[in-house]
């Protein structure tokens, strides 16, 4: 009994998860930072039993009604009421599902590989950089919610293709429909459940002994029907709750763009996106692109993002006509990078290591592969190759922790780590403001608008400031460049006409100068 329970598949789990626990505990030393402070911390309705239901009937973004995320909503009520709103609760919860998470990697992998491959790919997930973000902010648990669940639901469809019967069972549908809805309350990449569950199933019936070509048509329809209607079921209550999809806003650089402009920024991002989960590197907390590279996206980059795009439906193509673990593995991390990749639908932002999160289980498992395959050879240069990632990654994992313990030290590793985006400086500028410093807002607010002028929310709020500061000329021109990057901006037109008609007429907020072409 005791082998059984301590096999090598068992103890690739129990190591890879404790490495995830060892990695970032120094978290819980944390507070709220960022849109923890919104989120969480000033959400008085998540704060009591009481409040709840009243939670759950709001966005996730309860003031605006963008998104809805009810899973992670009520994850964040039981944490405060359990805790009494202390912060390391909060953060101990996210370590424990970045650790199931990293566990069911592990479990996934075994599957079809052997424990070390297994073992590997699972510490890999567990120390990349890019889930810094994830697991040591508390509003990534949103995330990890959403990642614990398409994995499982990954596990559920890839049952032994020694099962003794082909037919998907009750109870399998049961939780792949169950997990389905899980993945899609806690996070909007929860929709491709359908994708994950078609092709992992689709990869166990077609493999089966037992198999025909239609019988596995007929046992992956199912099931992936039974995860279609998970997610239908919460997209029929987002709809009720929000009064319409609830999506988000996307973000000034689309919103600036043309269409072609547009899929380029996004082909390009897409090679940058893939680095930072392939290649350890500095996490950093935001990837806003400055005005430059919106209207210029690099030529090569662009090339590079067509022939990922084209990578992955080839990938389709072959795990559709043959699929293996491998093809099952590209098509879990590019299904679960999709939603964010700008490429289908605009979202809110360009490139976020926050969304990186379950893209990088399907990468990690391909790595731990390739490691494996390379140890039968070279086993000195697969262990080299292997404390090399864990090693580098360890140390960016390590010094961008404490980033997220609060919300100054975020936006000064913005304005640090990604000095040309324009973000860490607006948001920089907004606190400066609330705290009265209002001069040096107005530094940081030139600098943010310098490298990008088409965000009218920063326009506006660097109008207020130059109100502030006592400057009327310059609010007037940060509201007339705020109407011209969004003639829908009500709320800058109707500050203008305020202006300019204490002044002269209100002739420029009526009939503002058109945005430049």
């Amino acid at each position: 009994m005791k082998s059984q329970r301590w096999n090598p598949g068992v103890r690739a789990q129990t190591i890879a998860g404790l490495f995830a626990i060892a990695c970032y505990v120094a978290a819980i030393k944390n507070g709220f930072a960022w849109d923890d402070t919104f989120i969480v911390y000033a959400n008085d309705r998540i704060h009591s039993w009481a409040g709840i239901p009243a939670a759950l009937r709001l966005g996730y973004w309860y003031n605006t009604g963008h998104l809805y995320r009810p899973l992670t909503t009520l994850s964040f009520a039981l944490d405060w009421i359990a805790s009494g709103g202390e912060a390391p609760m909060f953060h101990a919860v996210n370590i424990a599902w970045h650790a199931l998470a990293t566990v069911l990697v592990a479990r996934l992998a075994l599957r079809w590989w052997s424990a070390p491959a297994a073992g590997m790919a699972a510490c890999i997930f567990a120390v990349q950089p890019a889930h810094v973000e994830v697991v040591a902010n508390i509003v990534g648990r949103s995330e990890m919610l959403c990642g614990v669940a398409l994995l499982a639901l990954a596990l559920v469809a890839t049952r032994s293709p020694a099962a003794p019967t082909l037919e998907t069972s009750g109870s399998q549908l049961f939780w792949i429909a169950v997990l389905a809805a899980v993945a899609a309350a806690s996070k909007e990449t929860g929709v491709v459940a359908p994708a994950i569950a078609w092709a992992a199933l689709w990869l166990t019936t077609s493999r089966n002994p037992r198999s025909t070509r239609i019988a596995a048509r007929r046992a992956t329809i199912r099931g992936t029907a039974a995860a279609c209607v998970g997610v239908a079921f919460e997209l029929v209550v987002r709809f009720f709750v929000l009064d319409g999809p609830g999506g988000d806003r996307p973000h000034p650089a689309f919103r600036m763009s043309g269409v072609w402009q547009g899929a380029a920024l996004a082909l390009a991002s897409v090679p940058r996106a893939l680095s930072l989960i392939l290649i350890p590197q500095q996490p950093r907390p935001d990837y806003s692109p400055a005005e430059f590279v919106i209207t210029h996206p690099n030529a090569g980059l662009v090339i590079a993002g067509i022939v990922l795009v084209g990578g992955a439906l080839a990938a389709l193509i072959v795990h559709i006509r043959r699929p293996t673990p491998r093809t099952f593995a590209v098509l879990f991390a590019a299904a679960t990078f999709a939603p964010a990749s700008n490429l289908l639908v605009r979202s809110g932002i360009v490139i976020a290591e926050r969304t990186l999160y379950s893209p990088s289980a399907g990468v990690a498992l391909l790595e731990g592969a390739a490691l494996a395959a390379l140890g039968r050879v070279r086993p000195r240069l697969a262990v080299a190759a292997l404390c090399a990632i864990l090693g580098v990654s360890a140390v960016w994992t390590l010094q961008a922790i404490p980033i997220w313990s609060d919300t100054s030290s975020v936006f000064t590793a913005m304005r640090e780590r990604a000095p040309a985006s324009y973000r860490g400086y607006a948001l920089s500028a907004t606190a400066s403001d609330i705290a009265g410093d209002h001069a040096t807002a107005r530094r940081y607010y030139v600098q943010a608008i310098r490298l990008f002028s088409k965000d009218p929310e920063v326009l506006r709020d660097a109008s207020a400031n130059a109100l502030l500061v006592g400057d009327t000329a310059m609010a007037i021109t940060y509201l007339n460049d705020a109407v011209s990057a969004d003639r829908r901006d009500t709320l800058a037109r109707s500050a203008l006409a305020r202006l300019r008609a204490q002044g002269t007429d209100t002739a420029g907020a009526r009939h503002p100068r058109p945005a430049p072409r």
